[in-house]
């Protein structure tokens, strides 16, 4: 198998020193003369001994044994004195059961072990625990795994590279099925071989190549201890491994014991996992033995299919591993591990009977049930398989040939493990409707598609540049208003030119430098918003292109003043507008929303792709959930078996120009896109690569940041210079521009859950998407519809989109019973009291039923009957555990809340630090709140009990121990969920998130949100992706701070630097936010200079708090604080921002005549002397005199020129050429002669 990459791939060296590290544990000695072996889990084993207590060669550091030269791993290590031989514990074929019945007396002072080594420390300290509760709860003599000796984690020198942790575990022996079936590329030993070591190693591990056919008796050996182990698994531990493969299992041919010896770490989506993100593809396609760990994983577990991993996974796997070991090949191969996902899904495995004929049909029909793709059409238990196996292994030692063919497989699959139904009951009717709604937009989307069939490749041969000559046509488009506004009905409004829009009556952009503009507002109706919304409205547009340059005069062009027609880009040349269509679907928390959605999916994918996010009230980031939707996407497409249709070429063309910078903004590969021969287009555009850094940061370094009282990472001279323009409108071009190209055939849908705790920016982003009419489906998750953001409701309200609307409803007792007698496979009749009875305390909520079956389970009140081999429950033992108060009383949050507070204290902190970072948190940020490494308030631990009685422990060096048991008692009590990211985790529930919040460990709110901001600020403080969640957690701590921190500048520091971030992409309420909580963290006198107090950054936050008020509308504040900042400064270049800002507010509210002597006022200070009103003659002479030295100009040079260093020279550009347009309104004459300062000063 990957012939490839077995003889000619560079695998890892063992970790630097590993020897020499691990000579440092006392009590240990490791064979140098036997090279490590790694694992397809990433992980390296050594051999050793351990010694018996009172052996005098327990001496700390511990040498490690073998003679003759070391390995290039452990070339450090202290050389040892002679041992005696491991080899016959480790490679003897017969181990005897009593190892000190035959040691000699020198032998019996030690015992052979195995340390397994790994720079995964969370993973392996997670996996050890488990291994604990495995011994424990299920196999206390370990007669299905390794004896654990201990855990460690070795102690990081000044010369290490990494980190390392240790399990140490009694060696089992030789692994047998080495001989037996191939472990991949992954699992190979060190190639650095001492030569005395080579025949020991060889005899260790033995040969990859088997010695004839696998016979059936070894097979069914095998294949029933290996079913044994993942029975204990499931039923003693109800875990899921997930990560199936050969050297999961160990096995003793001769006694025919199977032991599992690598537990993994939990079932995986290889979507997001290594799957394809930027640094995660790129890492997992390098990785040794990719394509055969992803033959192993089971269809649900790429992502693309509805289903949620469980139990039937690990099944799955292991048909898949049955099946290899018996037909002696891979069960899929490909070129590209993205082939082997292809296969993962779509290709049947041929039944084994058909390649081997020694296999009867029988085992033949097993392995077919358990390799399904569809996951209910699997085993439904480790349990119906082993009956299976053992009455085929019987069958065929009686050699009973008519029982053999009569055999039925499956009689037994009943499980003796309790497990919910992953089906949803009572919502056949609702996902019928949104069937309907996909069916509609994929049937024009194909007739689209056969219309333009024959155009594709020349339509997507132009797409290359239609991008770029939008995003430069958006530079003199229209400004951007809010959609869901009283004129977002305009928006396909005729365009009028030659006069000017009654709703903006003065209205001007002013370019300068032909990059940044100034957007010079005269409206008396409101300011000019540059939101995330482009509206087609008309507006007149002044431009003025200036390059300013030290020492010369300015180069002045100017063109005639115009109202533009608007730019529509929406209408794409090839483009056809189609409403979009609509899904809200409303319903109470636990009534099923989430998972009616994901039960479509696969009819979804059939006709096109399917995206989903979920907005997190804990991480309102802006555009942070639309932009994993369109990751998803992206993911999709190119995952494709075929990506070199019409369809994706166009896609790959279109969106070309701008993939560099996409692609960091989705955390994607460039060369996801990528095919051999790429169709030459024009090179990405500067500023549109500007444009997206901005828009969603730039990941790929850190923020500026400055020293002392350094605010922001923008200058008092770019705001000048730049106004208040951003980029906004261009990436919201962009992104709707990519929305549109994946869209132009294909069915495209979003789905959005929680959209009721959406940030506002992404709001008015969706907003724009369904007035564009861009053809694509999108639903929507809510609990009420009063609870709709108002924006999204404006637009549905005027009938821009199709709309389909469903409310879920409380399961009917029908319904309730039919998913009872499913989760016990008893007869309707035989469930019903337990039914009534459920139905009754949870009113028919999907999510209180399975909760109130788990309960049932785990207290004893129902159980499976070894006798009856069926399901039991006892309604009195229901009745005393969920005994109430009142009668009908129905189960709610406090039910829950009491099943957490059975957990471990150290669960209970996790979850309560988990609930305020967000649905999904790092476990390592968790580690760091509760050892409690941070600047405390006060002297006391924790917060208070309720009664005061005593502390809620939220950090202590006991819970930091502890951490890593309570994750694992807060994963198997399924509260938390792993992700992708091995040190990630979520909460599988919203109602966890809410009860977590709930516990007594979260009774001081605001000062666990002041650790968080510490702690992130501590171990993040370079980090540009976790300086929205910092600000964030300062501003709920803003009170705490304020009253108990003396010098608050670092806090500020951080609240402008997200706030300046939110500017640049749009997100002004969001920005607002956080210069209110700056403003609030200043001292009683921000003007005078002391400590914690410093003039600059209170003038920048002054003024651009200004600025942000007047955006939002909100024009008192706005004009108390320019007023402040005016009677506090007096040097001009400081005074010119404010002096903008308050012209602005004045002509916002109609005094044009003030709004000019304001600026006028601002003029004179910096120097500006004004003569006596010119006529219009003299006007004319100052143009003529003008053009002729535009003309006389030598235009390459001027615009090669360095912008101007003197701030009181860029001030008074900035003030000119706000004067122009505030005169022009009020006083034609003094604009033109605005105009003539502009070219002249």
């Amino acid at each position: 198998m990957e012939e490839a990459e077995q003889n000619g791939e560079d695998h890892d060296l063992p970790p630097h020193q590993l020897f020499e590290r691990l000579s440092y544990l006392a009590g240990y000695t490791w064979d140098q003369s036997i090279e490590p072996f790694h694992s397809s889990y990433d992980n390296w084993h050594v051999f050793g001994i351990k010694h018996a207590q009172g052996d005098k060669s327990t001496a700390t550091p511990s040498p490690a044994v073998g003679a003759g030269a070391p390995s290039a791993s452990s070339k450090s290590s202290p050389k040892l004195e002679t041992r005696p031989s491991l080899r016959h514990y480790i490679t003897s074929s017969e181990v005897p059961t009593d190892l000190q019945s035959v040691r000699t007396d020198q032998e019996r002072s030690f015992t052979p072990v195995i340390a397994r080594v790994s720079v995964h420390s969370l993973r392996l300290e997670r996996e050890y625990h488990l291994k604990k509760a495995f011994i424990q709860t299920s196999d206390p003599e370990c007669s299905h795994t390794v004896r654990l000796i201990g855990l460690v984690r070795l102690p990081l020198r000044q010369s290490d590279r990494e980190p390392l942790a240790v399990e140490i575990f009694e060696s089992p022996g030789r692994n047998y099925l080495r001989d037996l079936t191939d472990f991949g590329p992954a699992w190979y030993v060190s190639k650095q071989q001492t030569p005395q070591g080579a025949e020991e190693a060889k005899d260790i591990y033995s040969s990859t190549q088997r010695r004839g056919m696998l016979s059936l008796a070894t097979f069914l050996d095998f294949a029933i201890g290996a079913t044994e182990c993942l029975e204990l698994l499931h039923h003693g531990l109800k875990v899921v491994h997930g990560e199936i493969r050969a050297d999961a299992f160990h096995f003793n041919q001769n006694k025919g014991v199977v032991k599992i010896v690598n537990f993994g770490s939990g079932p995986k989506s290889f979507e997001h996992a290594g799957g394809l993100t930027s640094a995660g593809w790129s890492t997992l396609s390098r990785q040794t033995g990719i394509k055969s760990r992803l033959m192993f994983i089971a269809p649900e577990q790429t992502g693309r299919m509805s289903a949620e991993p469980d139990y039937r996974t690990d099944i799955y796997s292991l048909g898949i591993l049955f099946w290899t070991m018996l037909a002696g090949e891979p069960a899929f191969d490909g070129a590209t591990p993205m082939d082997i996902m292809q296969a993962v899904l779509s290709r049947r495995l041929p039944p084994i009977s058909n390649l081997r004929f020694d296999v009867p049909d029988t085992l033949s029909g097993i392995i077919q049930r358990m390799t399904q793709k569809p996951i209910d059409d699997r085993y439904h238990t480790a349990s119906g398989l082993k009956h299976d196996l053992f009455e085929l292994k019987r069958m065929l030692g009686e050699g009973d040939s008519e029982a053999l063919i009569n055999f039925r497989i499956g009689s037994r699959d009943v499980s003796s493990s309790f497990v919910l139904p992953a089906s949803i009951m009572g919502r056949s009717q609702e996902r019928r409707r949104i069937v309907q709604a996909m069916e509609r937009v994929a049937s024009k989307q194909q007739a689209l598609y056969q219309l333009n069939g024959a155009r594709m490749n020349s339509v997507t041969s132009t797409t290359a540049s239609t991008i770029s000559d939008h995003i430069e046509m958006v530079e003199g488009a229209t400004r951007s208003s809010d959609v869901s506004s009283q004129d977002a009905k305009e928006t396909d409004a005729s365009v009028v030119t030659g006069s000017v829009s009654s709703n903006h009556p003065h209205e001007h952009r002013l370019s300068v430098d032909g990059r940044e503009s100034f957007d010079i507002p005269i409206s008396v109706d409101r300011p000019p918003l540059e939101s995330n919304a482009s509206k087609d409205s008309n507006q007149t547009t002044l431009t003025v292109d200036s390059h300013v340059s030290s020492g010369t005069r300015n180069t002045y062009r100017s063109k005639p003043l115009s109202v533009p027609t608007p730019m529509r880009p929406t209408k794409h040349r090839y483009g056809h507008r189609r409403r979009c269509e609509v899904i809200t679907v409303y319903g109470q928390a636990g009534l099923g929303k989430s998972s009616l959605i994901q039960s479509t999916q696969g009819e979804i994918r059939q006709r096109g792709y399917f995206a989903s996010a979920k907005f997190d009230p804990a991480r309102k980031v802006p555009y942070e959930t639309m932009l994993r939707a369109m990751g998803s996407l992206f993911r999709q497409i190119f995952s494709e078996s075929d990506i070199n249709t019409p369809y994706h070429n166009h896609v790959r063309t279109g969106i070309r120009p701008i993939w560099p910078s996409l692609s960091g903004m989705l955390d994607l590969p460039e060369t996801l896109v990528s095919v051999e021969g790429p169709v030459p287009v024009k090179p990405p555009l500067g500023h549109v690569k500007k444009a997206l850094q901005l828009e969603f940061g730039d990941n790929t370094s850190s923020l500026r940041t400055q020293g002392g009282n350094g605010v922001g990472s923008q200058s008092m001279t770019d705001f000048l210079r730049g106004g208040t323009s951003t980029y906004s409108s261009k990436c919201l071009s962009i992104f709707l521009e990519v929305i549109r190209i994946l869209a132009t055939s294909k069915l495209i849908c979003l789905s959005f859950d929680d959209l009721h705790f959406a940030d506002e920016e992404s709001v008015d982003l969706i907003c724009n998407i369904m007035s564009r009419k861009l053809g694509l489906v999108i639903i929507f998750t809510c609990r009420e519809a009063e609870q709709l953001p108002q924006p999204i409701k404006s637009v549905l309200d005027k009938g821009t989109a199709n709309l389909t609307s469903i409310t879920l409803t409380p399961l009917t007792e029908d319904e309730v019973i039919n998913y009872v007698a499913s989760t016990l496979a008893r007869p309707h009749s035989y469930v019903l009291p337990l039914a009534v009875v459920c139905l009754e305390k949870t009113n028919g909520n999907p999510f209180y039923l399975k909760q109130m079956l788990e309960v049932c389970h785990r207290k004893g009140c129902l159980w499976y009957s070894w006798k009856d081999s069926a399901w039991e429950f006892s309604l009195d033992r229901i009745f005393a555990e969920f005994e109430s108060e009142s009668y009908g009383d129905q189960l709610n949050t406090s039910f829950i809340l009491k099943r957490l507070q059975d957990l471990p204290p150290a669960a209970r902190a996790i979850l309560a630090w988990g609930s305020l970072l967000g649905s999904t948190f790092s476990f390592s940020l968790v580690q760091n709140l509760l050892s409690g490494s941070f600047d405390r308030i006060d002297d006391s631990p924790g917060p208070k009990t309720p009664d005061g009685s005593g502390d809620c422990k939220i950090f202590s060096s006991q819970l930091t121990d502890d951490a890593v048991e309570g994750l694992q008692a807060a994963m198997q009590a399924y509260i938390l969920m792993p992700t992708s990211d091995e040190d990630q985790f979520s909460f599988s529930h919203d109602r966890y998130v809410q009860a977590s919040a709930s516990l007594r460990e979260c009774k001081d709110v605001e000062r666990m949100h002041y650790y968080i901001a510490q702690t992130l600020m501590k171990y993040s403080g370079t980090d540009s992706r976790s300086l929205y969640a910092r600000a964030q957690h300062i501003c709920q701590a803003e009170r705490l701070i304020k009253d108990r921190v003396e010098h608050r500048s670092r806090y500020r520091e951080i609240l402008s630097q997200a706030a300046q971030r939110a500017i640049d992409t749009g997100a002004r309420p969001t920005a607002l936010q956080y210069y209110n909580v700056c403003l609030n963290l200043m001292q009683a006198q921000p003007w005078n200079e002391g400590p914690d107090v410093y003039y600059e950054e209170t003038l920048d936050v002054f003024t651009r708090a200004a600025q942000l008020y007047w955006h939002q509308g909100q024009s008192e504040r706005a004009m108390q604080l320019a007023s402040e900042a005016l009677e506090a400064t007096t040097i001009a270049s400081h005074r010119a921002p404010v002096w903008i800002i308050t012209s602005r507010l004045l002509s916002q509210q109609g005094d044009l005549a003030g709004a000019f002597q304001a600026l006028k006022a601002s003029m004179i200070e910096l120097g500006v002397e004004w003569e006596k009103s010119l006529s219009l003659e003299e006007l004319d002479t100052y143009f003529d005199d003008l053009r002729k030295r535009v003309l006389e100009a030598d235009e390459s040079n001027t615009l090669i020129k360095p912008l101007l260093q003197d701030t009181a020279r860029a001030s008074l550009g900035a003030v000119l050429a706000e004067a122009i347009s505030a005169a022009f309104w009020s006083d034609a004459t003094m604009a033109s002669r605005s105009t003539e300062e502009v070219t002249f000063n």
